[in-house]
């Protein structure tokens, strides 16, 4: 079970400090003190934010989902779903804060694409393993 006071003696502007940059709940320097996951439910639903107070599957309830006729399902049968619509449990951030700016994605996608036009480059030698 997460304790979901661990972090309420801190302000907002104190939690922000800590999200490490980029899209993900982890950087370089490890993870998000923020991240949490919640042993208690299954994977693919049990990741939880500290600073959202919001886990998978609270993100899971506020989205409207229909079966196959067009109903919209209840919070109890969205439970039943082998999976929540949040990605917390993949470390994938759902507050949005301190994010890549758009220019910075670009810089990071050429630079890997440099990367990889000179991995081309090289020439390969395979041995024979005669």
């Amino acid at each position: 079970m997460i304790n979901k006071t661990k972090y309420t003696h801190l302000s907002k502007e104190e939690k922000e400090k800590l999200i490490p940059k980029g899209c993900y709940c982890y950087d370089k320097n490890g993870n998000c003190p923020l991240w949490d996951v919640d042993e208690e439910l299954p994977e693919q639903m049990n990741g939880y934010c500290h600073y959202l107070e919001k886990g998978d599957m609270t993100l899971t309830d506020e989205v409207v989902i229909t079966d196959n006729d067009g109903n919209v399902l209840t919070d109890e049968q969205k439970w039943e779903l082998p999976f929540g619509f949040g990605l917390l449990w993949d470390q994938c951030k759902e507050c949005d804060l301190n994010d890549y700016t758009d220019e910075e994605y670009e810089q990071m996608e050429n630079e890997y694409r440099e990367s990889l036009n000179n991995n081309v480059n090289e020439e390969i030698w395979f041995e024979d393993e005669d």
